[in-house]
C-alpha cells in the first residue's frame, strides 16, 4: 500500500509541475502563422497626378513582418524600387500586383552584383510587398524611371535593429 501511495503522490507532483510550468511560444512566428503580427504601411505614387510619393521616409525594425501597400493614383505608369532592401537586406514573403507586373534586374558593379526586383504599377494599380527586413541600414526607394526619380520620386527607408 505504501508503494502505491508514493507512486500516486509522485504522479500528482509531476502533473502539478507540468501544469504550472510557463508556456513558451515561438518567438519568431512566420507569416503563415495566425499569430504573426503584420505591420502595414501604405505608400502613394503619383499624388495629384504628378511625380510625387508619400511618405518619402519611414522606419522599420529588423525581424518584423511588414506589408507595404503601394498605390498608383496617377495616369502614368510608375516602378516601385528599393534595390538594396529588396535585393539582399530582407526576406520577401510575397509580392502581388493588380494592373502591373514584377520584374527582376541585376544591379551593382562587377564583383559586387546582386539580383533585385522592381514592381511596375500601371495607372490606378496597387502592389503589395510582404517582407521581413533582416539587415539594419538606410535604404533608398523610389520610382526607377530616371525622369521620375530626377523629379523627386525618391525616398528612404530606415531599418533599425530589432
Amino acid at each position: 500500500m505504501k508503494k502505491h501511495t508514493l507512486l500516486a503522490l509522485a504522479m500528482v507532483c509531476a502533473w502539478a509541475a507540468v501544469a504550472m510550468a510557463p508556456q513558451v511560444a515561438d518567438s519568431q512566428p512566420t507569416s503563415n502563422s495566425p499569430s504573426a503580427k503584420t505591420h502595414e504601411i501604405t505608400m502613394v505614387y503619383g499624388i495629384d497626378d504628378g511625380l510625387a510619393i508619400a511618405p518619402k521616409e519611414f522606419s522599420l525594425v529588423t525581424g518584423k513582418l511588414y506589408r507595404l501597400v503601394i498605390k498608383n493614383l496617377s495616369s502614368t505608369t510608375h516602378h516601385f524600387w528599393a534595390p538594396e532592401l529588396g535585393g539582399y537586406a530582407s526576406w520577401t514573403d510575397q509580392v502581388s500586383v493588380n494592373k502591373g507586373k514584377v520584374g527582376l534586374r541585376t544591379v551593382g558593379t562587377a564583383g559586387n552584383q546582386y539580383s533585385t526586383w522592381e514592381i511596375k504599377i500601371l495607372p490606378g494599380g496597387t502592389a503589395v510587398w510582404s517582407f521581413v527586413p533582416e539587415v539594419a541600414g538606410l535604404y533608398k526607394l523610389g520610382c526607377s524611371r530616371p525622369a521620375h526619380a530626377a523629379a523627386g520620386m525618391t525616398g528612404e527607408i530606415n531599418v533599425k535593429p530589432g
